[in-house]
C-alpha cells in the first residue's frame, strides 16, 4: 500500500498497514497485490490527534489458460478437437483456424484443474494444470490415433458355441497365425491398415473356413465371426473269430445310441459309422453278434473312444460255440463207447474253442458225461 504515492507499506497477516505519525490533511491511498486488481481511495481530512481507518477491497484477477492440441506423432495442430475443463459454467471449446489452440479466462474460485480433449478417431487425452490468480498457464494435449482393429470370433456352426482351440490367420498382413483366447474364442489383429482382408480359422477336429473381413476404414473396430463345421469321427469295426482270427461274414453290429445305430457287416466282417460329438452322447461300447449259420458264435463287444476328426479301428472277437450231440437209443449198450470218445473230443477242441455245449441224448443219463 502507498500513501500519496511516495510512502509504501506492506500489509501484515491481518491485511493492515499503518502510517504513524502523519501530518494533518487528506491523503490518497493505493492498494495492489499480485493476482488482484489495484484499488485507490482518499482519506477524509485528518485532524490533530486523530486516527482514521481506511478500507480497500481488491478483486482477484482471472487466470488465462491456453490449451494447444496437436498430433502426438509430429506435433501438427489439430482442428476439430473438443476441449472442456469439466465445468458446465466454462463450457466446451472446439479448435479451429489451423492453430489447434483454445483459451479460457478462468475466474478465481472456479476449482478447475484438468483439461479434457477428444476428437473422433483418436484416443481422448487429459492434462492437469495449475493457474495462479492473474497468471497464465500453457498446456499441450497430444493425440494418438485409434488404430484399425479386426476382432475375429470362432464358433461351432451347430450351436454357436466358442471353439477355444482355434487358430486364425489374416491374409495380406504382417501378422502371424494367432491362437484365440478362452473363453471368448477371440483373437485381435491391430493395427491394421485400411482395406479388405480374408480371415481364415482352423481347429483340430473341424473343417477350416474363411470369411471376408472388411472393408476396414479409418479408426474402425471390425468384428468378424467364422463358423466351423465339425469333422465326424469314423468308427471302423472288424468282427473276427476268436478261434481262427478270420473275418466273420455279415455280422450284426450295433451301438446303443439314441436313436439306436445298427448295421450288418460286409462279407469281410467290416462296418463303419460316422459320428459327431452329440451323436454318441456318452456311448463308448460297440456290440457284435452272428446269428445263424455254422459255426455258432457267442456275442461280443468292445469299448472305444472316437474324438472328432479321427478314424478309430475296433476289433471284436466272437468265440465259436461247439455243439456236440451224443445220441444213443440204448444208453447201456453205448455208454462205454461214448465214455471213451468224450476225452478225445475234449482233447481235439482244447485251446481252440472257448465254449463247448455238450448234449447227451439217451434213455438213461450217465453222470460220467
Amino acid at each position: 500500500m502507498s500513501l500519496n504515492a511516495n510512502s509504501t507499506r506492506t500489509t501484515g497477516a491481518d491485511g493492515r498497514a499503518i502510517w504513524f505519525p502523519i501530518a494533518v490533511g487528506t491523503y490518497s491511498v493505493v492498494a495492489n497485490a499480485a493476482g488482484y486488481s489495484t484499488n485507490t481511495t482518499n482519506t477524509p481530512p485528518i485532524g490533530t490527534n486523530q486516527t482514521v481507518d481506511v478500507a480497500l477491497c481488491l478483486n482477484p484477477l482471472p487466470c488465462t489458460l491456453n490449451v494447444l492440441n496437436v498430433l502426438a506423432s509430429n506435433s501438427a495442430p489439430l482442428d476439430g478437437v473438443s476441449v472442456n475443463l469439466g465445468s458446465a459454467l466454462l463450457g466446451t471449446k472446439v479448435t479451429t483456424g489451423g492453430n489447434g489452440l483454445v483459451s479460457w479466462s478462468i475466474p478465481a474460485g472456479s476449482g478447475v484443474t484438468v483439461a479434457f480433449g477428444s476428437i473422433t478417431g483418436y484416443f481422448p487425452e487429459q492434462q492437469s494444470f495449475t493457474c495462479s490468480l492473474g497468471g497464465t498457464a500453457n498446456i499441450t494435449l497430444r493425440y494418438r490415433p485409434v488404430p484399425n482393429i479386426i476382432r475375429v470370433f470362432v464358433r461351432d456352426i451347430r450351436d454357436d458355441s466358442p471353439i477355444t482351440t482355434a487358430f486364425v490367420s489374416l491374409t495380406v498382413t504382417n501378422f502371424s497365425t494367432q491362437a484365440v483366447d478362452s473363453p471368448t474364442a477371440r483373437t485381435i489383429f491391430t493395427p491394421v491398415a485400411a482395406g479388405t482382408y480374408t480371415a481364415f480359422a482352423s481347429a483340430a477336429g473341424y473343417f477350416g473356413n474363411n470369411t471376408v473381413a472388411g472393408p476396414v476404414t479409418l479408426n474402425q473396430t471390425l468384428d468378424v465371426y467364422i463358423y466351423l463345421r465339425e469333422i465326424p469321427c469314423t468308427l471302423v469295426v472288424q468282427v473276427l473269430s476268436n478261434n481262427t482270427r478270420l473275418p466273420i461274414p455279415q455280422p450284426d453290429i450295433s451301438l446303443s445310441t439314441t436313436p439306436n445305430r445298427a448295421t450288418v457287416g460286409d462279407v469281410n466282417g467290416r462296418a463303419s459309422f460316422n459320428f459327431t460329438t452329440g451323436d454318441l452322447n456318452g456311448v463308448t461300447t460297440v456290440f457284435a453278434s452272428k446269428v445263424g449259420g455254422s459255426p455258432t458264435y457267442s456275442p461280443g463287444s468292445q469299448t472305444f473312444e472316437c474324438p472328432r476328426g479321427t478314424i478309430q479301428n475296433v476289433t471284436i472277437l466272437l468265440p465259436e460255440v461247439l455243439v456236440i450231440t451224443l445220441a444213443a437209443v440204448d444208453a447201456s449198450a453205448t455208454a462205454a463207447a461214448m465214455r471213451n470218445k468224450l476225452p478225445l473230443i475234449v482233447e481235439e477242441t482244447k485251446g481252440k474253442l472257448e465254449n463247448i455245449e455238450l448234449f447227451y441224448l439217451g434213455d438213461v443219463l450217465d453222470n460220467a458225461f
